[in-house]
């Protein structure tokens, strides 16, 4: 899928504030920055996930890379 820096960045953030609302972030303190490395891991998500992915993900982190793949459009699997 090959869109935009911008529209990647947009997605990426509204996904990290859509993050920081949950009750894990608003009531456990685990808030979520963006950042520049979490920037490009999300054009590479939007780079290599083809329209109407399959996205796995096997639970490392915040949750950001399924959010944002979900937000492509991708069938999402955590």
């Amino acid at each position: 899928m090959d869109i935009a820096k911008a529209r990647v960045e947009g997605l990426y953030h509204k996904v990290a504030v859509e993050y920081n609302l949950t009750p894990l972030s608003v009531d456990q303190g685990w808030v979520y920055r963006p950042s520049k490395w979490g920037l490009i891991e999300m054009l590479a998500i939007a780079r290599h996930m083809p329209p109407n992915g399959v996205f796995v993900d096997i639970g490392t982190g915040c949750g950001i890379a399924p959010r944002f793949a979900q937000a492509l459009g991708a069938q999402v699997t955590t």
